[in-house]
């Protein structure tokens, strides 16, 4: 039995989750709504039950204490007769509508009863069924039962009654047959007014909930027409301090963020592109000329394949920034933190670059703290530590200097590359560390030559390196004497902590 009721239960649940939302809301809305009716129902139900059997009980004792008031102003007003036939005589006279009323002595005979057609009213019948009634009224005082007399339902009431030194047992008596006529009326509105109470909040639940989750639907349509091809469109915000429009809020600031993202794909493909394009045509533009001509001295041979070296070198160094940025941008790119010097790092990519620098005829100049103790990846700091330098040799004066500095403030690492270069306009200052973005793009690539790929790609992958060292690259100052960038690591880098915690 219980594995059958769990199988029903199981298969509906299952049903109901094929159900629409406004199904499923509407069915819960009214089995709630039905729960609340019955327990409402119920509660009256029994309420007025309650109400109806304590205002019977009160009148029937009523009923009895204004007999035996009467019978005890008889006692002063006549003489005549037994007690018996005295008390007999009064309750005869007193006689209530709806009620009957029967005096029995101490020894539960009956010396009274109304003058009725009852037949169960009789001196055995009655005095059979109320034997216990008048046993209990006799040692409580008074007592309470439901009597079923000839087929009907009564509700009885028993009390002593002392009239001159002698008990008698007072018996009133009361149909129920107007409170369960009551009943079965109120149990019959309840059948026809719940049934009814939920059709009706059904439907109206219905409506409310296909009204409410229309935007749903047109938000599900709309969505379901945006593509790579169009994600400038927007889903319908209708209310934006509902819920719904809070949802579609949220929905069209991700659609705004896979637009950022295919807009920078689109762009970061073509750019690469661009960029590979050349390199490749110079190489199959060498290789064809050699191959042409079978005449060609070895010098003319020889410099056709430095030509074809260096692109190639090219290339690698772009495909291989290209490689960096997208394990990057996957969050693929591992890490290797360790300790090591700062400042032993920053002399040793000085004096590795002193070369490319003076074959730009420029001075390369260093300056920093001792002991600079850091936690980090030490490959990918040389390389941020090389790309910053590099773009500062390319874009500097002849006979000037480039200035690396390195110190330590209160929270950071604060490293200073200055250049003494054009500088750089303010139109263009917050676009420095976009992709393949260059001042000058055609400035020659023999100019451009040195440690970076010469794709504008350097200054992208040194803000990458920062950021994940839990730091950043700023530019502190351009102008006409020159440009000025900062990298600030934290003193205890996030790779730090993350190694603590692992530890």
């Amino acid at each position: 039995m219980k594995a059958s009721c769990a199988r029903l239960f199981a298969e509906w649940l299952t049903k109901g989750r094929r159900m629409s939302v406004r199904a499923r809301l509407t069915l819960w809305y009214s089995i709630i709504l039905a729960l609340t009716l019955l327990a409402f129902a119920s509660s009256a139900f029994l309420l007025f039950i309650n109400s109806s059997d304590a205002q019977i009980d009160k009148l029937l004792a009523e009923a009895a204490s204004a007999l035996e008031r009467e019978i005890n102003n008889a006692q002063t007003e006549s003489n005549a007769g037994s007690d018996a036939e005295l008390v007999a005589r009064e309750a005869s006279d007193f006689q209530m509508e709806n009620y009957r009323l029967f005096v029995y002595d101490a020894n539960a005979r009956l010396i009274f009863a109304p003058n009725s057609q009852l037949p169960w009213a009789s001196r055995e019948r009655l005095t059979r069924k109320v034997e216990s009634l008048l046993a209990r009224a006799s040692r409580d005082g008074k007592a309470y039962a439901s009597l079923r007399l000839g087929g009907e339902e009564w509700r009885a009431f028993a009390r002593t009654l002392k009239f001159r030194g002698q008990t008698y047992e007072v018996l009133a008596l009361r149909s129920l047959h107007d409170r369960h006529e009551t009943l079965q009326r109120l149990r019959l509105v309840f059948l026809a007014a719940i049934p009814l109470s939920l059709l009706l909040a059904g439907f109206g639940g219905y409506f409310l909930a296909r009204r409410s989750l229309a935007p749903v639907s047109e938000m599900s349509a709309r969505a379901a027409s945006i593509s790579a091809a169009n994600l400038d469109e927007r889903l319908p915000i209708i209310n934006e301090h509902d819920e719904l429009g809070q949802l579609a809020a949220v929905i069209n600031g991700l659609l705004a963020r896979l637009q950022t993202s295919f807009e920078q794909q689109r762009r970061f493909m073509a750019d690469a592109s661009h960029e590979l394009r050349t390199p490749v045509a110079i190489i199959c533009g060498e290789a064809e000329v050699a191959l042409s001509r079978g005449d060609r001295s070895s010098e003319e041979l020889r410099e056709s394949l430095e030509i074809v070296y260096d692109e190639g070198r090219r290339m690698a160094r772009i495909v291989e920034d290209l490689l960096l940025l997208a394990r990057a941008d996957a969050g693929q790119y591992p890490l290797a933190p360790t300790n090591f010097y700062l400042d032993e790092l920053l002399e040793e990519v000085v004096h590795a670059m002193r070369t490319l620098a003076a074959h730009r005829g420029v001075k390369l100049c260093a300056e920093y703290d001792r002991e600079l103790i850091f936690n980090g990846d030490e490959n990918l700091i040389r390389r941020m530590l090389i790309n910053l330098l590099d773009n500062a040799i390319k874009y500097t004066k002849r006979a000037s200097a480039v200035r690396a500095i390195c110190k330590r403030d209160s929270t950071h690492y604060v490293i200073t590359i200055s250049d003494a270069g054009p500088g750089i306009p303010p139109e263009a200052q917050s676009r420095i560390f976009e992709r393949f973005w260059r001042l000058d793009p055609a400035r020659s690539r023999s100019e451009m030559a040195g440690a970076g790929s010469g794709a504008g790609l350097g200054l992208s992958i040194a803000a990458w390196i920062a950021a994940v060292h839990g730091g950043k690259i700023e530019l502190v100052r351009s102008d006409e004497t020159g440009s000025t960038f900062a990298a600030r690591l934290p003193l205890r880098s996030e790779l730090a902590a993350q190694n603590q915690v692992a530890g």
